[in-house]
């Protein structure tokens, strides 16, 4: 019974403070589906810290690219995108021309097929925010998908609002390639040699 009572204690303890750091699910928020990013997500900060890197990018396929600027603790953004001067890229890729990259990939016009995730907390992609933050986001082309849990309510009709299903399928399909970019960030960080030019400032 003592036992019991030590460990109900313990529970109620730990309730309390993970709702005094805010990190309590929204009230009445329909359960989620669980997302494979952010224990990936963890893993390329923890791996950017321990190389003192705030940017980082890579090749993905052909004229493809993946670029990511970390902000332990706040914020995790990344891009992909074809780049129109392949060659260019190959050229910063030497260099460890990162930032460099990362902004032309974001901004540039030749950068086109673009995939931008704004992770919030660098934890990976949540469908629905915990309490006091904001929500994580991801465009792809010209589509945004905030995942701030404001969807329709299944229980009622004519609602001006995307379908709860539709806006979980959305949050599978950001997530899904967002993990798949994390892995191969987090393999190119592995093997990528730090010695030479540096280019993080």
């Amino acid at each position: 019974m003592a036992s019991d009572s030590l460990r109900g204690g313990r529970v109620l303890v730990a309730v309390a403070v993970v709702a005094g750091l805010g990190l309590v699910p929204l009230a009445g928020a329909p359960q989620a589906p669980p997302g494979a990013s952010p224990a990936k997500a963890k893993e390329l900060g923890a791996l950017l810290q321990s190389r003192k890197l705030e940017v980082f990018a890579t090749a993905e396929t052909g004229s493809k690219f993946v670029a990511v600027l970390h902000v332990p603790g706040v914020q995790l953004l990344l891009v992909s995108a074809a780049y129109g001067r392949p060659l260019d890229f190959e050229y910063r890729l030497f260099h460890k021309q990162y930032l460099e990259m990362y902004q032309e990939l974001r901004s540039s016009p030749l950068a086109a097929d673009k995939f931008v995730v704004e992770d919030v907390l660098a934890d990976g992609l949540l469908a629905i925010p915990v309490r006091k933050t904001a929500p994580d986001v991801a465009t792809l082309g010209s589509e945004r998908r905030v995942f701030d849990g404001d969807f329709a309510d299944p229980r009622r009709r004519n609602q001006n609002k995307i379908a709860q299903e539709d806006y979980f399928k959305a949050y599978e399909r950001a997530d899904e390639r967002y993990t798949a970019l994390l892995d191969l960030l987090i393999a190119a960080v592995k093997k990528a040699s730090l010695a030479g030019p540096a280019a993080v400032r």
